[in-house]
């Protein structure tokens, strides 16, 4: 009944996408947190990301300010934006 795929089509249908999505970030070991978080900014030292519980996602055919809407909306979860 949930899961991954799941919440991919109901955010799917809240942003109307017809491309899909693209993953940029999901899983991050601590080491590769910690080089990121090194060598950018706003990457948080206990990511979520760590934890296999964040993902960081784009679209072709949605603006981001519109998913970040979208994702708020669904209000399963902190959302951040990054654009």
């Amino acid at each position: 009944a949930g899961g991954p795929q799941a919440f991919v089509d109901c955010f799917r249908r809240a942003t109307g996408s017809r491309n899909g999505f693209q993953v940029v970030s999901g899983f991050r070991s601590p080491w590769s947190n910690a080089m990121l978080r090194a060598s950018s900014s706003g990457v948080a030292r206990n990511s979520y990301h760590t934890k296999g519980m964040a993902i960081d996602i784009r679209s072709a055919d949605i603006p981001l300010r519109l998913l970040h809407r979208a994702a708020t909306g669904l209000r399963a979860g902190g959302v951040g934006f990054y654009g």
